[in-house]
C-alpha cells in the first residue's frame, strides 16, 4: 500500500504533523466512511451511539478513541464510588445519572466488539522504570480487548492521536483492518496486572515495533 497522508491533531497535540490522500481525520464520521479514510482519530469523543456500529463493521477502517478524562461530569455522577476511574462498567453511576446517559455504555461497548474501534489510555513511567496508571485518566475497563496503553503524562485525547499513528503506520503493511489489530497486539509490552485487564488492557505499545514493521521503501 503506497504512503499516504497522515494529520494528527486534537487536544494535547501542540501542532498539526502531516507524516505522509488518506487520513487520520476528526472530521465527522460519516464524511470518513464515504471517503477511502484508513484511521478516524476520535480524540475527544470516546462514545458511540447505536446508529455507528453496522457501518463500522462494514467498513476497513479503525476508530481510535480515548477511553476519557475524569471530567467534572463523571464526578458528579459517582463521587462515591472507589472505582470512579473504572468508568466503562454497566454499573457505573454515571450510566444512571439521566441526561439520556443509559444507552452510552451499551452503544460503545457494540461498537468496540466489532473489532474495528481502539481505545487508548495514558500510562506514566516513573524514575525507577516502572508504569503506573496516568490517575487523572480513565482505565479500560470493559474495553480492555480492544484497549491500550500509551506511555504518555497527557490526557488520552494525546494517547488516542499518538495509538492513531501507530495503526496507520501498520496500515502501510497490512491492507486488512483485523491484520492491523493482529499486529498491534502483538507490538504490546505486558504491564500491570498479567494478560489482558482493566487498567491497562491490552498492555503498552511499543512504537519502535510498530515503525519496524513499515516497509522498506528505495530511494
Amino acid at each position: 500500500m503506497p504512503a499516504a497522508n497522515i494529520h494528527v491533531h486534537g487536544p494535547g497535540i501542540t501542532n498539526q504533523r502531516v507524516l505522509g490522500p488518506h487520513g487520520i481525520l476528526t472530521h465527522p464520521d460519516n464524511a470518513a466512511l464515504r471517503a477511502e479514510t484508513l484511521v478516524v482519530n476520535r480524540s475527544v469523543r470516546p462514545a458511540f451511539n447505536a446508529l455507528a456500529v453496522q457501518p463500522i463493521a462494514a467498513h476497513n477502517i479503525i476508530f481510535v478513541a480515548s477511553a476519557g478524562n475524569l471530567d467534572p461530569d463523571i464526578v458528579a455522577c459517582g463521587p462515591t464510588d472507589p472505582r470512579i476511574r473504572d468508568f466503562w462498567r454497566s454499573d457505573h453511576p454515571y450510566f444512571s445519572c439521566g441526561g439520556g446517559r443509559g444507552s452510552t455504555y451499551a452503544n460503545t461497548m457494540a461498537a468496540v466488539r466489532t473489532g474495528r474501534v481502539l481505545m487508548a489510555t495514558a500510562a506514566v513511567r516513573e524514575q525507577d522504570g516502572t508504569v503506573v496508571p496516568n490517575t487523572g485518566v480513565l482505565m479500560c475497563g470493559d474495553t480492555r480487548e480492544q484497549c491500550f496503553a500509551v506511555e504518555q503524562s497527557e490526557v488520552t485525547s494525546a494517547s488516542a492521536a499518538a495509538l492513531s499513528a501507530a495503526v496507520f503506520h501498520l496500515f502501510q503493511t497490512y491492507e486488512d483492518a483485523d491484520d492491523v489489530v493482529h499486529a498491534l497486539k502483538s507490538c504490546t509490552e505486558d504491564i500491570g496486572e498479567p494478560g489482558v485487564d482493566r487498567e491497562f488492557g491490552q498492555g503498552l505499545v511499543d512504537f519502535r515495533c510498530t515503525e519496524a514493521m513499515l516497509p522498506v521503501v528505495d530511494r
